[in-house]
């Protein structure tokens, strides 16, 4: 998908309405990156809400990981393991 000053092509992922809709304008995205985004974006405010700030590059792999199902093995555990619905492998 590309978005570009507002206005969405959809070319076979997502939908149109959902890249007019996008903060995230002059991207080249696919709708699983928009849905990461926006899974990073709840999760950030719902623990700012607790008191908990997570570092952005840390919360956006989280959040995609979420997003395709997978889990995250880190040595990070600090990081990650304050992001719900997030599953953590250490070694």
């Amino acid at each position: 998908m590309i978005l570009d000053g507002g206005f969405g092509k959809d070319f076979g992922k997502g939908s149109e309405s959902a890249a007019m809709e996008s903060p995230l304008l002059g991207l080249i995205l696919d709708s699983s990156e928009i849905i990461a985004a926006e899974i990073a974006g709840q999760i950030s405010g719902e623990q700012a809400a607790k008191g908990i700030t997570l570092p952005a590059d840390d919360l956006l792999i989280g959040a995609s990981a979420i997003e395709q199902g997978y889990a995250v093995a880190t040595l990070n555990t600090r990081h990650f393991a304050k992001i719900p619905g997030l599953q953590v492998l250490a070694p």
